[in-house]
């Protein structure tokens, strides 16, 4: 498949209030746990949620996304060590919470970070997460000498690794980052996206299909993984049935995601479907 990709403006990391007014599309759908806003009656179970969004994506490798837009979808597939809990609303700044690390130790000076990974997690093409899977991440946002170094990540992330001092494998599921001075925003950053993501993707995938095709087959270890893209069409990704965590399990079995600039033309798209406007993203429901 060729991939053609627009020209858009590459934004900053964005915050936890931009995530929750901008609303997460797919979140939406993600029974419990760090669901962006609530589920409704439209969301129920067998269902395909169709959403018109903004504008098309960017590339689907969480090292090299240039988008806002694009993170809305990469934050679905592809996890960290650590996520924000968005439920409580956009009034309360969320807690961070364990995703691929259960728990982490952090050194009494503020500049190590020791990460305990949650054993058992698969990615989606069955590639086990643990340490090594972590360092290879690492390795391919910041280390120019690596063999899948991403050339972009550096200058789309400054924001995250700015302060990286070096980071080593502890143990099989024991991961450690050390940095050069304390920073007290390091795990909230983690977390966060939009000029890159410090999130994790298969080194199987990496391995065989390389950095330029990669985005092409974008595999995580998110609650949702990647079925299909048309660029300037649409996107589609389906639920992960052997996501890790079955309380944020979603409930729709696929979403498909429309690129539609125009508030208009997605305003018309809603009219000639039944369906409701959630955050001002108008979306529709297959059976």
């Amino acid at each position: 498949m060729t991939t053609k990709h627009r020209n858009e403006r590459t934004r900053p990391h964005r915050s936890w209030k931009g995530l929750l007014r901008a609303g997460v599309t797919a979140a939406a759908l993600v029974a419990g746990g760090l669901a962006v806003f609530g589920t409704s009656q439209a969301f129920a179970a067998g269902n395909t949620i169709t959403f018109a969004v903004e504008s098309d994506f960017s590339r689907l490798d969480p090292h090299a996304s240039r988008t806002w837009n694009t993170f809305k979808v990469v934050r679905h597939l592809f996890e960290t060590f650590v996520e924000e809990d968005l439920t409580k609303g956009p009034d309360v700044a969320p807690k961070i919470v364990p995703a691929l690390a259960e728990s982490w130790d952090v050194s009494p000076d503020g500049k190590s970070y020791t990460f305990h990974l949650r054993k058992g997690v698969q990615f989606h093409d069955g590639t086990p997460w643990n340490a090594q899977a972590a360092k290879f991440n690492l390795d391919r946002m910041t280390d120019k000498n690596f063999k899948y170094f991403q050339p972009v990540s550096p200058g789309l992330m400054g924001w995250m690794w700015q302060d990286l001092a070096g980071y080593e494998v502890v143990d099989d599921y024991t991961f450690k980052i050390n940095l050069k001075q304390p920073n007290a925003e390091f795990l909230r950053r983690m977390a966060a996206g939009g000029s890159g993501a410090p999130r994790m993707i298969s080194p199987t995938a990496v391995e065989t299909y390389g950095n330029d095709k990669i985005e092409q087959h974008p595999i995580g270890t998110g609650p949702f993984k990647f079925v299909e893209r048309v660029v300037g069409e649409k996107l589609v990704i389906a639920r992960n049935d052997n996501y890790w965590d079955p309380t944020r399990k979603p409930k729709a079995d696929q979403i498909i995601l429309r690129g539609i600039p125009e508030v208009a033309t997605r305003e018309l798209a809603l009219e000639r479907r039944a369906g409701s406007l959630s955050r001002g993203i108008p979306f529709w429901v297959d059976s």
